[in-house]
């Protein structure tokens, strides 16, 4: 479920941001948006209350409605019909919303993204993906999804699927929510921190050695859970006051 979720939220969020940045590139000087003509013509949005627009909102499965039906559904049903409506939902709300962005994709130049956007979340030494180009968007969401699949064979072979490996898969998921909310803010994480957390390559190694060599897994969720959950945000935090003292 959290490779779901993961995987979409950052296309999501990817995706949107990619296209904001080459429509921005297109114009020589920033927009004045308080002048009498800005050069963007407005167009007329579509009335909410028509049956097309919703239905294209129920089918698109924006995060939002993500974690409704996964409230929902386990109420409703519990965690088995949770785990049994998800993924259609989810199957058929890709095609539809993948397909049309495939094919905006085609229109767009042939060139990656610009500034940090990708590069910032890619927290790998040699899967780098730069050979998509303008699909670059996709890069973050297929590396997240390579690691993690990988994770959860390791930890199935060796039938180490409890509550230590599901913490070590949530404190690497939320190290890369906060490498994609950083660089939508234009930052990057500190390169002695991404070092620390080993990056994909070296977590793969590490706990794949670990699970084979029956090590005690809860030593490795633990420093990843300090340092990627509080060492990370408090390092985020502390830098933003300092640069507010500036």
């Amino acid at each position: 479920m959290m490779l779901i979720q993961t995987f979409r939220h950052l296309s999501d969020y990817n995706f949107a941001r990619s296209v904001k940045l080459r429509a921005e590139s297109q114009f020589l000087a920033p927009i004045d948006y308080t002048a009498d003509f800005d050069g963007i013509v407005p167009t007329e949005r579509e009335p909410k209350g028509r049956l097309r627009y919703w239905l294209g909102k129920i089918i698109q499965f924006p995060i939002g409605e993500r974690w409704l039906v996964i409230s929902a559904s386990a109420v409703i049903g519990g965690a088995s019909f949770t785990f049994t409506v998800m993924p259609i939902l989810a199957a058929i709300s890709a095609l539809v919303v993948y397909r049309g962005r495939i094919m905006r994709t085609l229109k767009m130049e042939r060139v990656p993204s610009r500034g940090i956007l990708i590069s910032a979340q890619q927290d790998s030494l040699i899967l780098k993906l730069n050979f998509i180009k303008r699909f670059d968007w996709l890069a973050p969401s297929l590396l997240r999804a390579i690691e993690t699949l990988l994770l959860l064979w390791i930890f199935i072979i060796n039938e180490e699927i409890n509550a230590v490996t599901f913490m070590i898969i949530f404190t690497i998921v939320f190290h890369h929510y906060d490498n994609l909310y950083r660089s939508l803010q234009n930052e990057k994480k500190p390169v002695w921190l991404s070092r620390l957390g080993l990056f994909i390559e070296g977590r793969l190694l590490l706990l794949g050695i670990a699970a084979f060599g029956e090590w005690n897994l809860s030593y490795i969720a633990w420093y990843f859970a300090l340092l990627f959950l509080l060492t990370s945000s408090l390092q985020w935090v502390l830098s933003h006051r300092a640069n507010k003292v500036r």
